[in-house]
């Protein structure tokens, strides 16, 4: 093997060896998987989608007798919970990954989904020194508070970026935070994916994202995912150095594609993280109204896609998404119940480091982003989740996001930690009176600029009175914040 690596007749330095040897070791089961991709079945994707998935998903929901009940947004039913992660895991069993570039589907053995379980981590650091956070897997109805992540929303403009970073960086209870949310534009141009201006957009976001952290006095804090301005694996690569204020300690989102597929610009970005070393998270967003089908079958895909990428990403944390396909949002009251039985199912049968993002419909300075965000926080947090909190109004539209719809989210779901299942079920329906007829029509809000003093980065006083209030009508719903 070593003569493969000389070069003018020389041997390469021990050295060399030992980085390629611990290369090898990170991505050896993830080897395994590449390879095996020549080896899966052929199949058109339309047809793993209509005549492999969707069968397997009806037949496992009604095997396993898993049935959504409108007055039970936050079950205690641990059979329920149970059966769905074993429905999950029959599912994946049949249906395997799809690799969109070959047109092939692989599957695996029962045995390779236990061992990428196991081999997962029991708990992952982020950041360094005093500003350093651990997080560890939770349990249903746990006492102990959801480790929570900061910072996701619409694209932002480039002359306010660094001000809207700042707002998530400096919130009290961010454990970690995310340069995730997305440049609108670089140098003043618009950003166009594999182009130099996406290489360009991954370099400023990563840039930006460390000095977020040290203007807020928090320069060790962990950046939960690093670029969110770039999808292509070489932006990635370029924008992943350590003289951008990238550590080992951060890490980048790598996406399946609904469902349960893959393609190889992710498995590209995969090889690059296990190469050099930097935290590893699978994201992941099955659509209820899809070829998910109901909240049952999105519930049992979502798990399944937690055994998927356990397998063939080989990540280090997950954060689910679940969301509604004509809503665009996962705080409808079936989408709740979504979270709250895959938090259920991944807690009780696995020691997964599971985070689920909120997606808000509605955005920054309303009333409704803050008891979306209160309810998607204790959902997710009775149910043995941590916190990526949050994407607003949609995701869409443009500097409709800032640190504050988060603070909510976190000051919930630490108000919610040790809280009963059914106590939380009646709060949440008491919750959702409060803005789910809103939800088709909800309101965009504004912008950053119109609800944060860009100066102190601080919300502003109408921002502040709405808070306020809902913290207040959340007190009348017997829920102290």
């Amino acid at each position: 093997m070593v003569g493969a690596y000389e070069m003018n007749g020389e041997e390469p330095s021990k050295s060399t060896m030992r980085i390629w040897e611990q290369f090898l070791q990170r991505s050896a089961k993830f080897w395994d998987v590449v390879k095996n991709i020549e080896k899966g079945k052929v199949c058109l994707e339309n047809d793993f989608d209509v005549k492999l998935l969707m069968p397997a998903l009806r037949e496992v929901v009604k095997a396993h007798d898993i049935r959504y009940d409108p007055e039970l947004v936050i079950p205690a039913d641990n059979g329920l919970a149970d059966n769905i992660y074993e429905a999950a895991l029959e599912l994946y069993l049949k249906v395997g990954t799809y690799v969109t570039d070959v047109r092939r589907y692989i599957r695996f053995e029962e045995k390779d989904i236990e061992d990428a379980l196991e081999q997962s981590p029991a708990e992952l650091t982020f950041g360094e020194a005093s500003d350093a956070s651990v997080l560890t897997p939770r349990k249903v109805e746990d006492k102990k508070p959801p480790f929570c992540m900061f910072g996701a929303g619409s694209p932002v403009s480039e002359d306010i970026y660094l001000d809207v970073l700042r707002s998530y960086a400096k919130e009290r209870l961010a454990n970690t935070f995310s340069g995730g949310i997305g440049l609108n534009s670089v140098n003043g141009m618009t950003i166009r994916s594999g182009s130099p201006s996406e290489v360009y957009a991954a370099i400023l976001n990563t840039i930006l994202v460390r000095q977020a952290a040290i203007d807020v006095g928090r320069p060790g804090i962990g950046i939960h995912n690093v670029v969110g301005s770039a999808e292509s694996t070489a932006a990635i690569i370029a924008a992943n150095r350590p003289e951008f204020g990238i550590r080992k300690t951060d890490g980048f989102l790598v996406a399946s594609l609904p469902e349960l597929k893959t393609d190889y610009e992710r498995l590209n970005k995969v090889a690059h993280l296990l190469s050099s070393g930097n935290i590893i998270g699978a994201l992941y967003g099955p659509i209820m109204g899809g070829y998910s089908g109901g909240p049952e079958g999105t519930a049992v895909v979502t798990v399944a896609s937690a055994l998927q990428n356990s397998l063939i990403y080989r990540p280090h944390y997950h954060m689910c998404f679940p969301l509604h396909i004509t809503y665009l949002c996962n705080t409808v009251q079936e989408l709740l119940w979504v979270i709250s039985m895959v938090g259920q199912a991944i807690s009780r049968n696995t020691h997964l480091l599971m985070a689920v993002a909120g997606e808000l419909a509605s955005g920054p300075c309303t009333d409704m982003a803050l008891y979306e965000a209160a309810a998607y926080a204790i959902a997710g947090t009775v149910s043995g989740l941590n916190l990526m909190a949050v994407e607003v109004a949609k995701n869409k539209y443009l500097d409709h996001c800032s640190g504050m719809e988060a603070r909510m989210a976190a000051e919930a779901g630490h108000a919610a930690s040790g809280m009963k299942r059914q106590d939380a079920n009646e709060l949440i329906k008491r919750i959702l009176k409060k803005y789910q007829d809103r939800v088709k029509d909800a309101p965009v809000g504004k912008s950053f600029r119109e609800c944060y003093d860009l100066r102190t980065i601080t919300p502003s006083s109408e921002y502040n009175s709405i808070y306020n209030s809902v913290v207040m009508n959340l007190k009348n719903l017997a829920f102290e914040i």
